[in-house]
């Protein structure tokens, strides 16, 4: 037996499916706020330290960089201003902790506007920028274009 399905079974089955798509919508929407609240609390914290200190420093190529490091949390944040000019599409902006066992990564600067928290300061006496290939490299290929030396205290 065949049984014919009616408009307003089609307008239930529409309704359900938008209401499973929205529910989903609303799920990664509440993820991804989560997310950013959480990064900004950890920039938050460090920028509230009471042993923060701020330095400023030019980048070669325009602009600046600003990191405050609270050495008790053992984090930086970096902030790079927009006066920074965009790499060629090979090349993308790499941090470095640099210290007196060298310079190690400390990320990817995805997008300049963006403070950047860096876990793990340790005894590293300064922030450097330079320009690494787009995936990164484990050791700083070329001059930095910044350098922010850290405070001790």
């Amino acid at each position: 037996m065949i049984r014919l399905i009616g408009r307003s079974e089609i307008d239930a089955a529409a309704c359900l499916v938008a209401a499973v798509a929205l529910g989903a919508a609303a799920q990664r929407a509440d993820h991804r706020a989560d997310r950013l609240q959480a990064a900004q609390d950890r920039v938050n914290a460090v920028l509230t330290a009471p042993d923060a200190r701020t330095v400023t420093a030019p980048v070669k190529t325009g602009g600046q960089g600003t990191v405050v490091v609270s050495r008790r949390q053992d984090r930086a944040v970096v902030l790079l201003s927009s006066g920074l000019r965009r790499p060629p599409p090979s090349r993308a902006y790499e941090l470095w902790l640099m210290g007196e066992d060298g310079a190690r990564p400390a990320g990817m600067v995805r997008r300049t506007s963006k403070p950047m928290v860096l876990d793990g300061v340790g005894r590293s006496s300064r922030v450097g920028l330079t320009v690494e290939p787009a995936a990164g490299s484990p050791r700083p290929t070329t001059q930095p274009i910044m350098l922010a030396a850290l405070p001790r205290t």
